[in-house]
């Protein structure tokens, strides 16, 4: 027996399980003891760290409802999009505040290069080169109280701190975050912008913050390949909205866009606090606005523990599955609207040509509207004041050779100007509005405008400082200004004697000065505000279009150096030599619709047409021209740019004109007082009147006239509208 037992013992340590027992014994061993620490010798630890963990309850966002026309035509969708979210890691909370600067400088760098724009809120931002607030009321009192970190918030705002500046309040920040000075003045604000952000989430870490939205998948490479680089930045996908044909719909539609602070500081009031968060969309305006609850669903939510002494996030679990939103379905006709939308721009171009003049001659303009003609330099004007052709791009490295000239023509005539303008300001000057030129008085209207925009002169009281004075328009020095019999000099140096100048905005301080030397630092203010005026700038390429300094020639060619028409080495050969004139080139342009007379913005350039099922009363095209791409506003692309146009766009592309514009009504309305006439018996079908041709029982509005210069004789009720 003690040889079997030798024999097996032996057979054992020969055997090729010999290594995987010894293995299983040592892993099973290690296994015993971590138990027995983690159990036993660690116990009181390990409870007291779970004891200081935190359940968070988050947000899944839902699905938003597409919306269809009435023959299940997709009008409005989601598709997959990809955020640039940040949130707070252990890596960073050890990082230093200039290093953290320099992470997000590293961020910028990759969203520039592919041409992505950061989403967070901008609560400072530079306008005509001064830092102003972008919020307001109890929206900024929130900001200062957030930004001086106030135990008890805005209730606990001191007057000194409510008073705080823009530029204090920069300068306090950019201390704050230490952001270094070597930055330009642009980049600084980005970084402040994201810092701040940082800032106000640092008590719900694991909340993300959206950086950027809607990046393209470039974007989404470069992050993932330098992560090591920017810790706390990560990919989050999520879906934007999309309008298929979008500038048919835009007005009908609307679009989505980022809830505000106001917007939901609105809505909590109403109990909807539950509903929304920051970082939603929500439907801004037309449709997507008006059907929000019906299209937006419901949110699932996760529940998330976070480690109570890191603040990261330890474990996931959903508790509730979000419940995608309801689709909608319109009377719309997709494609009657389309056909509409056409058929009224070719209309509209076909009038516009017709009336275009190639000279200055303006016809009938300001007489009458028997015979108004539209002068070739308005158009040329036109695509200059409409963005057609952007004269901030002249400034570009890449701008072309034609681009840089022209920008040197407008250096040279600006320098004239603004020394004209200084000459009429000079404390001298006696030259009122009757004896300069038209030209240099829109120049100082506009400069006098600038100064009252800016507040400069104070056009209305503020109550919380009774020491200001605004301007009192039944004075008598101010309607010799009104009437254009004394010169804006004059004027400004009365009025800073009247008190109607905030002094405060000059930087004056205590010191005593004369009014002579207060009036010279109001003019070097109000010709610093002039330097970075968009409108000023387009008033000096529009004195020079007019004055012939800047050629229509020059106009067509840059056009084309800005691919606002498609290149073509003939057609650009035959304008810069001369042999098809720039009259010629823009009306065939113009009547391709390569140029449109909505991107013109001149009369005409606008127009709506209203399609019904006359069965039911469906609404089944609704158009609205000229029109926008919703996409832009939804998704935020190339937003400086895409406002900028739309809202100095003369032809006012954001008016939805069936439903907003307000204008005589017609002969439409013919039916409604005849049929209220006829209920209320004050006369019968078979009543008469007898047509004058003109109508001369309503003086207050003139003497209206009949479309046919002979009478029609007397007239029933159902003539009066057959003849209508």
């Amino acid at each position: 027996m003690l040889d079997n037992l030798k024999e097996y013992i032996k057979m054992f340590f020969n055997s090729r399980l010999l290594p995987i027992t010894v293995v299983f014994v040592l892993l099973f061993s290690i296994l015993v003891n971590r138990m027995f620490e983690l159990q036993i010798v660690d116990r009181d630890n390990i409870i007291a760290s779970g004891a200081s963990n935190t359940i968070k309850e988050k947000d899944i966002k839902a699905t938003r409802g597409n919306i269809y026309d009435c023959n299940g035509k997709l009008l409005a969708y989601n598709k997959l999009s990809y955020n640039i979210v940040f949130s707070e890691t252990s890596k960073l909370s050890g990082m230093t505040n200039d290093e953290k600067n320099q992470m997000i400088h590293r961020l910028l760098y990759i969203l520039q290069k592919q041409g992505n724009e950061l989403s967070v809120e901008y609560y400072l931002q530079y306008e005509k080169g001064k830092l102003q607030y972008q919020v307001e009321g109890s929206s900024l009192e929130r900001y200062q109280a957030d930004a001086y970190s106030v135990q008890g918030g805005v209730k606990a705002l001191t007057q000194e701190q409510k008073d705080t500046t823009p530029q204090e309040m920069y300068d306090y920040l950019i201390k704050k975050f230490e952001i270094s000075d070597s930055y330009d003045q642009d980049t600084a604000i980005d970084i402040l912008a994201v810092r701040y952000a940082m800032f106000i989430n640092r008590y719900a870490k694991f909340q993300d913050i959206i950086l950027a939205k809607n990046v393209n998948e470039n974007t989404v490479a470069a992050i993932k390949e330098n992560s090591e680089l920017l810790p706390g930045v990560d990919i989050d996908q999520n879906t934007s909205r999309v309008y298929k044909k979008s500038k048919y719909f835009a007005h009908m539609l609307g679009y989505t866009g980022s809830i505000s602070a106001e917007k939901l500081e609105e809505l909590q009031k109403d109990g909807e606090e539950s509903v929304y968060s920051v970082d939603d969309q929500i439907g801004i305006s037309g449709l997507e606005s008006t059907y929000e609850e019906y299209l937006r669903g419901t949110k699932g939510s996760k529940e998330i523990t976070v480690d109570g002494g890191t603040s990261r996030i330890i474990s996931e679990k959903t508790t509730k599955d979000p419940v995608a939103g309801n689709d909608l379905y319109l009377t719309i006709d997709a494609k009657l609207q389309e056909e509409c939308y056409h058929l009224l721009e070719e209309r509209i171009a076909g009038i516009l040509i017709s009336n275009i003049n190639n000279s200055m001659y303006a016809g009938t303009r300001g007489h009458s509207t028997k015979d108004i003609r539209v002068p070739i330099y308005d158009v040329y004007n036109a695509i200059i004041q409409n963005n057609i052709v952007n004269v901030e791009r002249f400034n570009d490295d890449d701008a072309s050779v034609l681009e840089k000239a022209t920008l040197n023509k407008y250096k040279a005539k600006k320098k004239v100007i603004v020394r004209r303008i200084r000459q009429l300001l000079a404390s001298g000057s006696t030259a009122d509005a009757k004896s300069i030129s038209s030209d240099m008085n829109d120049f100082l209207d506009y400069f006098y405008k600038i100064l009252t925009e800016n507040s400069i002169v104070i056009t209305e009281s503020n109550e919380s400082d009774s020491s200001q004075k605004s301007v009192d328009t039944s004075d008598a020095t101010y309607k010799s200004y009104a009437n254009g019999s004394l010169s804006l000099s004059k004027y400004l140096q009365y009025a800073i004697s009247q008190q109607w100048i905030d002094l405060d905005k000059l930087d004056i301080g205590n010191d005593f000065y004369s009014t002579q030397e207060i009036y010279k630092k109001l003019v070097d203010y109000g010709i610093d505000l002039l330097e970075n005026d968009t409108t000023f700038t387009k008033m000096i390429y529009s004195y020079m279009i007019y004055h012939y300094e800047l050629s229509g020639r020059d106009i067509c060619l840059l056009l084309f150096d800005q691919g606002d028409i498609k290149y073509n080495a003939q057609e650009y050969t035959q304008v810069k030599h001369g042999i098809t004139s720039s009259y010629s080139f823009l009306i065939r342009k113009i009547k391709k619709l390569e140029i449109t007379p909505g991107q013109l913005g001149l009369d005409p350039c606008s127009g709506s047409i209203i399609v019904t099922d006359v069965n039911t009363g469906d609404v089944k095209a609704m158009v609205t021209y000229p029109s926008y791409d919703n996409n832009k506003m939804a998704n935020q692309v190339d937003s400086d740019y895409f406002y900028t146009y739309l809202k100095d766009n003369t032809a006012s592309p954001l008016l939805n004109r069936p439903t907003q514009q307000e204008i005589a009504p017609g002969s439409t309305f013919k039916m409604v007082t005849s049929v209220a006439s006829l209920q209320e018996g004050l006369i019968t079908p078979s009543s008469t009147v007898y047509d004058t041709v003109t109508f001369t029982k309503a003086p207050a509005y003139g003497s209206p006239r009949c479309w046919s210069s002979s009478s029609h004789g007397n007239l029933t009720v159902s003539g009066a509208l057959e003849h209508s």
